[in-house]
């Protein structure tokens, strides 16, 4: 039906009322602050009107709905360190 995925990425853009190219944030602007925080996305909005933010969000055992991309806390925090210290406790028990 369309000659190119650019051609068919204009015309869905038009369909939608998206301006074409639209300016994505996905987890905000997270070269310069943490992503998914409150921050990385001021800072992105500071990009201009035509953005779109995209998040991903994940509820927590106990049902609380937070912006995190990963499964878990691996890639973000130092979890390791202390969840290593906390077996090493137990097994010293």
């Amino acid at each position: 039906m369309f000659k190119t995925k650019e051609l068919k990425n204009k015309t869905i853009a038009q369909k939608y009322k998206i301006p074409y190219p639209a300016i994505m944030a996905h987890r905000g602007l997270s070269f310069y602050a943490p992503e998914e925080t409150l921050p990385a996305y001021l800072l992105a909005l500071e990009i201009g009107e035509d953005l779109y933010l995209e998040a991903d969000i994940q509820r927590t055992k106990d049902g609380v709905l937070v912006c995190f991309h990963d499964d878990d806390l691996k890639s973000t925090t130092n979890i390791q360190k202390y969840f290593q210290i906390k077996s090493m406790l137990v097994l010293a028990i």
